[in-house]
């Protein structure tokens, strides 16, 4: 969980194997030829470090060794989530709940969401990550106007898009293309609320597109992001801090993120899909974002429901598939041809 301030380890008889290690944190995965590498990074708030413990160290490490042979099809990785027992509702523990401003109840009144978050003009969250293009998600907050830059170069970003209307709480996409493979590229975007009014340019933005089969990368993992009353918005805005500071190549989270299944109302579930749109744009607006679905997202009450989306290229893939007693989801991408 990115978000537990907690720090402490829930339901530790459910795991009947491996290393058990508390909350909070991310997954960090390093793909070499040689070996993959995968690091859980701690997450404290600076008032909750000590000597003993800190901020975005390496709790636990392991490596998985390659046997020295280069994957024989176009898939380069994939991440694997093993069935996950749906406990009976009946059954499910009732949670102490803590008042947040501007929160609300979930519809078993069992759970508080926390989605209140800082006020913001826009959010940027890139996606769709391919060798010479990816697409930029930007969701504004208020009437405005105007256009994203990119480049190779700090100071230059020499290829805008087009200046256009960007209105209140209705998201874009603008797919970047004519982009380098394997290279770093800026962004920003330049606003302004009338066309009177002088543009605002945003920081610079870093990411990397696809890099060739066969070469080094890295990746991220969180999961169970609820916006709940176990989430403190300190130690997941950290954590995130801690994802972007790793200049991971994308992210993926494993779900749990929007909660559908406890929203009393579409108009609640909104106010979730927002708030986490605010705190993924932390972090992707540099970092491409892939998600997957948890088995509290939109469960199918009777039977077997499978969801899958696909790029434009058809090379990054997500699905889950969820029936009554288990969940199974899992995300992967292809290597560009």
């Amino acid at each position: 969980m990115p978000a537990d301030p907690g720090y402490v380890a829930y339901n530790q008889d459910r795991y009947q194997s491996g290393v058990r290690l508390p909350n909070s944190g991310h997954l960090r995965v390093t793909v070499s030829p040689e070996q993959v590498t995968v690091d859980y990074v701690r997450c404290y708030l600076p008032q909750d470090e000590t000597e003993r413990r800190k901020t975005g160290e390496v709790a636990h490490s392991y490596a998985i060794k390659s046997k020295g042979s280069q994957p024989k099809t176009l898939m380069s990785y994939i991440a694997y989530v093993a069935p996950v027992p749906c406990p009976d509702p009946a059954r499910r523990r009732v949670r102490q709940t803590r008042q947040f401003a501007r929160g609300h109840r979930g519809q078993g009144a069992t759970n508080y969401f926390n989605v209140a978050v800082p006020a913001h003009a826009y959010d940027l969250i890139l996606a769709r990550p391919e060798k010479n293009a990816i697409t930029l998600s930007v969701l504004a907050y208020l009437d405005m106007e105007g256009s994203v830059a990119y480049g190779v170069q700090s100071g230059t970003c020499t290829t805008p898009t087009p200046v256009r209307q960007f209105k209140q709480g209705a998201p874009v996409e603008l797919v970047l293309g004519g982009l380098e493979a394997n290279t770093p590229v800026l962004l920003s975007i330049s606003f302004a609320r009338a066309s009177a009014e002088p543009f605002t340019n945003s920081p610079e933005y870093t990411f990397h597109t696809a890099r060739p089969p066969g070469s080094s990368f890295t990746f991220t993992l969180t999961g169970d992001a609820h916006l709940d009353e176990r989430t403190s918005p300190g130690v997941y805005r950290q954590t995130l801090a801690n994802i972007r500071a790793d200049n991971p190549d994308f992210h993926i989270d494993l779900g749990n993120l929007f909660m559908t299944d406890k929203h009393a109302s579409r108009e609640e579930a909104g106010r979730q899909y927002l708030a986490q749109r605010y705190y993924l744009g932390q972090m992707g607006c540099s970092t491409p974002i892939l998600l997957a679905l948890g088995p509290m997202m939109a469960r199918a009450p009777s039977m077997m429901t499978v969801r899958a989306t696909a790029s434009r290229s058809g090379r990054t893939r997500c699905a889950s598939a969820t029936s009554p007693t288990s969940t199974r989801r899992f995300l992967y991408r292809e290597h560009p041809a």
